[in-house]
């Protein structure tokens, strides 16, 4: 009664799916950006900033890494102002991965 589905059938449902998946996944990443690049724009200390910087370069992974290694540098630069070499191993992986 029932036969078997068309591979090309199943192809495209496949693709569909990760289209859809793909484009749901880039719009809510861009949204979180936009909202850290917002809060950056406010009067911060350095701690919170230094935060921002490293989740706006881990953001950018997959969407934009030149503009992810910006970030990286500014994260850099306050980490190694604080003296937290913990934070600057870190960021700094962060730059090999991008």
């Amino acid at each position: 009664m029932y036969g078997k589905m068309p591979v090309s059938r199943i192809k495209f449902f496949v693709i569909v799916i990760a289209l859809t998946l793909t484009h749901t996944l880039t719009f809510g990443q861009k949204a979180y950006i936009d909202s850290l690049e917002t809060l950056l724009k406010q009067n911060l200390d350095e701690q919170t900033r230094l935060d921002y910087y490293f989740k706006l370069a881990k953001s950018y992974r997959n969407v934009n890494a030149y503009k992810g290694l910006d970030y990286i540098d500014s994260a850099l630069s306050l980490a190694s102002k604080a003296g937290n070499r913990r934070l600057k191993a870190e960021i700094t992986n962060e730059a090999g991965v991008l």
